[in-house]
């Protein structure tokens, strides 16, 4: 298992980094990145789809669509210049909704409950869609001219992905290899997340911050001395709350994985979940300090 995950996060680490200099090759509308957040949330819908009960799922084209389009809503706004990415994603999120309304009333039978699948369609759209439409947004941030070459929304990006998968890390190393007889073992959520530990959350908080605090001395993201680690402990504690979340899924479900699609970790959703609650929290950072 240890194995699969070092050679898995090192493709992703790999990948990431490819998206780093995606604006040096010339790319500078992103394409790479583009298709690999579509791929991503196509294959994070499937899993979610799967995750739901079988009388109760929305029309898969609906929420793939709402979720791909959600996604491209920041290239969508830059290359049409029409209202920002945030107003493109909000109407993709209502177009969505509308249209599952009006199919689920064309086809609405009294023995069937209709509520839950619009439900569940706009709880996709948003979980899927919306909040990781945030690191696209972030990737378009303007450029910064006294934090020289490359541009800032380049390590913006590396930090809004590297600052909770690297949280991650942490907490998976602490729990498993210092957790016990070195530094106990208090359960962090029994029920939610039965092996997660205070030890493992406290070692993640502290890699969220020490990488944050390293990508900035190299990038110059902020300027204000303290914004960093600031930084890495929000970032780093969204990413904890998206694990979380992810993982309440999958409990109601009563399944361990969301898939077993990659060695080592499970299914997409497994991998992006710290990202999707990370993504807007990171944005927020970007937008407003500086």
């Amino acid at each position: 298992m240890l194995k699969y995950r070092i050679i898995s996060g090192t493709i992703l680490a790999l990948l990431g980094l490819a998206l780093f200099w995606e604006e040096q090759w010339g790319w500078n509308r992103y394409p790479l990145m583009l298709l690999v957040v579509i791929l991503l949330g196509f294959l994070a819908s499937r899993e979610y789809l799967q995750l739901l009960p079988e009388n109760e799922r929305p029309v898969k084209g609906f929420l793939i669509l709402g979720v791909s389009f959600s996604l491209g809503s920041a290239w969508i706004a830059n290359l049409t210049e029409w209202g920002t990415s945030f107003h493109c994603a909000m109407v993709v999120f209502v177009i969505t909704g509308i249209s599952g309304f009006l199919w689920e009333m064309s086809r609405y039978q009294p023995e069937v409950r209709s509520g839950p699948r619009v439900a569940y369609l706009q709880l996709g759209v948003f979980y899927l869609g919306m909040m990781p439409s945030f690191l696209g947004m972030v990737r378009f941030l303007p450029y910064d001219i006294d934090t020289g070459y490359p541009t800032r929304s380049a390590f913006a990006l590396l930090m809004v992905v590297f600052v909770p998968k690297c949280g991650d890390i942490g907490a998976y190393f602490t729990g498993k290899f210092l957790t016990g007889h070195v530094l106990g073992r208090t359960l962090f959520t029994p029920k939610l997340s039965p092996k997660k530990t205070w030890q493992g959350f406290v070692g993640g908080l502290l890699s969220s911050i020490l990488v944050a605090v390293l990508i900035n001395s190299w990038g110059g993201v902020f300027h204000c001395p303290y914004a960093p680690w600031l930084f890495g402990l929000t970032v780093g504690l969204a990413g904890v709350f998206g694990d979380l979340a992810e993982s309440m899924l999958k409990r109601d479900s009563g399944v361990k994985d969301a898939a077993q699609s990659i060695p080592g970790f499970g299914g997409v959703l497994d991998v992006i979940d710290s990202l999707i609650f990370a993504a807007p929290v990171a944005y927020c950072w970007f937008s407003l300090v500086h």
